[in-house]
């Protein structure tokens, strides 16, 4: 896929894109490459057009995408150790692949690479079930989602349903809309349907039976470790060696714009965690100042008291 944009300074740019549903959905088409060798092609072709200055029909900004680790996530669950690092591996080997490939087109070092995720992952269990119907009969809603997250709409007395619901199971919370916590950012879209489940971490929201159709999901609340994404980036524009403590993953829309000189769409991102990875960037760890700020505060607090009973 390609997509021209502006930068700041009204200089016309390219991106490029490419994903791997040709190799490993049969619904999109109807031949199949190998994973590796869609790799090879999604590397070349992205390669060759990022070689050239952007002028020059280059590109500024080139997209991968693989479905692993996400889809043995899902089917072997990631406590399934064998599986997981036989496929981590394979990821690990095509991350090296750019790597070499960049090397040998003289771009590594040169530009910018972000190797990120977008999500966690946990394990699942058939013994970890919530059956929407030991609540409540499916005529009292019409379902809308169904996962970790549930979302639906009444069609009976909404203050009933959602009594029903709240008090479903342990391992389940409910939500009104307008009581939905404000840190989750999901209250205020029209979209959003009256009443949200949400399960405890590796519980599963099904409407009845004991089929268990994925051994990993996601989804969960995300302030659960298991839930939080991954990022690695190298080049000139980045910090190198260093580590920071984390980053939320709306904060990388305005880290990319920040690198390609694209003014930001309104965002609900910042990039006031991202510029501690960014080289000549000012950083202020947040963490440590607070910290910082509460001892200093508490060392004047016990000094004040030794004071005032001296």
């Amino acid at each position: 896929m390609h997509i021209a944009f502006t930068d700041k300074n009204g200089q016309n740019g390219n991106s490029f894109s490419l994903c791997f549903f040709l190799c490993v959905t049969p619904f999109f088409t109807s031949f199949f490459l190998s994973v590796s060798v869609c790799l090879s092609l999604c590397l070349y072709l992205s390669v060759c057009l990022s070689v050239s200055q952007p002028q020059d029909g280059g590109v500024m900004f080139a997209a991968l995408y693989w479905e692993e680790p996400d889809r043995s996530g899902h089917k072997f669950g990631p406590d399934n150790t064998t599986a997981m690092a036989k496929v981590l591996k394979e990821v690990d080997d095509h991350v090296g692949l750019l790597v070499s490939e960049l090397q040998r087109a003289g771009l590594w070092g040169h530009i910018n690479v972000v190797v990120t995720s977008d999500h966690g992952m946990t394990q699942c269990s058939a013994q970890r079930l919530i059956r929407l119907d030991d609540c409540l009969h499916p005529h009292n809603y019409t379902l809308v989602d169904l996962a970790p997250v549930t979302a639906l709409i009444p069609t009976q007395d909404p203050e009933k349903v959602f009594s029903l619901l709240d008090k479903c199971h342990p391992h389940m919370t409910a939500y009104q809309k307008k009581a939905i916590p404000e840190r989750l950012h999901y209250r205020n879209n029209r979209r959003v349907q009256p009443i949200i489940l949400i399960a405890d971490e590796g519980w599963l929201i099904i409407q009845r039976g004991d089929k268990l159709l994925t051994l990993g999901n996601h989804g969960y609340d995300n302030t659960l470790p298991s839930m939080h994404a991954f990022l690695a980036a190298s080049g000139p524009g980045f910090r190198q060696g260093y580590r920071t403590a984390g980053m939320k993953s709306v904060d990388v829309y305005p880290l990319m714009c920040h690198l390609l000189g694209v003014p930001p769409a309104p965002n609900n991102g910042s990039l006031a965690q991202a510029r501690c990875i960014l080289s000549g960037e000012d950083c202020v760890d947040v963490a440590l100042v607070a910290g910082v700020v509460v001892g200093v505060l508490l060392l004047l607090t016990a000094v004040t008291c030794e004071y005032l009973h001296g």
